[in-house]
């Protein structure tokens, strides 16, 4: 295979293996996905204020500031909303392709493209018309001045660069912050580490069978077997297409990181125990101590751990009834 034919197949293949990286757990949660939408309309006013510039010079952008900031701070909200809408729209295709769980950063991509593609025709078709209603000088000083408004060609000259990058920077940013806050310990505690769980392996299924032996979780860490007690496990997280599984180690908390999926687990361990407290988490009720209301949200209290996790809302109703008749917390 010639050089150049070898290095284009290279290139082909990284963009590929980066359109495939998934999104992470992280962008499931409300609250971490409306951290992007800023930046995203930042870096639109900030493409309207260089079109300005470039498209009537820098003394025009000097002499009408006000003119040019209201009109690129207009043009950033209009983005800023249409790529909102598109991004939860998606939700409703069909076989679940745009899903939180299924997003990737291809697919995240189109998702926007599409929202962009909305943005610049409302932006040029109907924003105009919005301008009457909070900033009636601007329509003036266009119908005074026709040539300052620039042609359909020339805003796309414009926005398809802008939205190459404003996409690509936010969705960078996006796969830095992809680990899930939801698990974090409190502020001032260490940050739990990874440990090897020192469990004896499985030897053989009459093994697993002989009276009196607890039952427990079989994982493949590191090519593996581990086995750990259902009893001591307190907590499951999901991080990405990963879980990390947490479990009690004396009075402290170990964890271990499997890929495999939530519901997957949840097959292996017993629901008198076990229950799903939010998208991404999955508890054992026998180290639940309590619910604790924050704000308007509820956390599940593992008082022994001096840990909280999040409950949604539409799975309170579930989990406060059973922790009525929930097991009381057994020292493993």
């Amino acid at each position: 295979m010639a050089p150049s034919a070898l290095t284009a197949d290279c290139r082909l293949a990284s963009i590929k293996q980066y359109l495939s990286i998934p999104l992470g757990a992280r962008y499931r949660e409300l609250t971490n996905r409306l951290q992007l939408y800023p930046m995203l309309a930042l870096l639109f006013f900030l493409e309207g204020l260089l079109a300005w510039s470039l498209y009537q010079g820098p003394m025009f952008l000097l002499d009408h500031m006000a003119l040019t900031t209201v009109f690129s701070l207009h043009k950033a909200l209009i983005y800023a909303l249409c790529l909102g809408l598109v991004d939860i729209l998606a939700l409703y295709l069909p076989n679940r392709w745009a899903a939180w769980d299924n997003r990737t950063v291809g697919k995240q991509w189109l998702i926007w493209g599409a929202g962009c593609l909305l943005g610049f025709c409302i932006y040029r078709f109907f924003g105009i018309c919005l301008i009457c209603f909070y900033a009636p000088e601007l329509l003036s000083f266009f119908i005074a001045y026709p040539q300052a408004r620039p042609g359909t060609a020339t805003l796309m000259l414009f926005a398809v660069p802008a939205w190459f990058c404003a996409v690509f920077l936010t969705l960078q940013m996006a796969q830095g912050k992809r680990s899930p806050k939801a698990a974090a310990p409190k502020a001032g505690s260490k940050p739990w580490r990874p440990v090897p769980v020192q469990e004896p392996r499985l030897q053989s299924s009459e093994a697993a069978a002989e009276p009196g032996r607890e039952e427990c979780l079989e994982l493949a860490v590191d090519s593996r077997q581990v086995r750990l007690p259902h009893s001591r496990i307190t907590h499951i997280s999901v991080e990405d297409h990963y879980c990390r599984v947490f479990y009690a180690r004396g009075e402290k908390l170990d964890n271990v990181m499997v890929r495999l999926a939530l519901k997957d687990l949840m097959r292996e361990l017993p629901e008198a125990s076990f229950q799903q407290i939010h998208r991404s988490h999955l508890v054992n009720f026998r180290h639940v101590s309590g619910i604790r209301k924050k704000g308007r949200g509820h956390k599940l209290v593992l008082a022994r751990f001096d840990l909280e996790l999040p409950i949604s809302r539409y799975r309170l109703a579930q989990i406060q009834p059973r922790l009525e008749e929930a097991k009381r917390p057994q020292a493993v």
